[in-house]
C-alpha cells in the first residue's frame, strides 16, 4: 500500500455520501423480498446510478490530481489520503 495523494474535504464528503448510499442500497437488497420485482428493480436502478457516480468521482479525481496508476485505490476518510494497493499489471 502506498499513499498517492490527498483530496479536499469537499471532495471527500462527496465520495463519502456516495459510499454511504451504495452501502445502504446493498443492505436493502439483502433485506427485501426478492419476489417484489418492482422494489427490487428500483433499488438496482438506484444502485447502478450511485455506482456510476462513484466510478466517475474516482475517474475525475485521478485526472485532476494525476495519481500514480494502481490496481485499485482506497480513501482514508479520516485523513483524505488516497492509497493504492499496488502497481497496475
Amino acid at each position: 500500500m502506498k499513499i498517492v495523494g490527498k483530496v479536499l474535504d469537499e471532495e471527500k464528503k462527496e465520495l463519502q455520501e456516495l459510499f454511504e448510499k451504495r452501502t445502504a442500497l446493498e443492505t436493502l437488497l439483502k433485506c427485501i423480498d426478492l419476489n417484489d420485482s418492482i422494489l427490487y428493480e428500483k433499488i438496482i436502478e438506484d444502485y447502478a446510478g450511485v455506482q456510476k457516480k462513484f466510478d466517475h468521482w474516482w475517474s475525475e479525481m485521478y485526472k485532476k490530481y494525476n495519481w500514480e496508476t494502481g490496481d485499485s485505490w482506497q480513501i482514508d476518510f479520516n485523513t483524505n489520503e488516497i492509497i493504492t494497493l499496488g502497481p497496475k499489471a
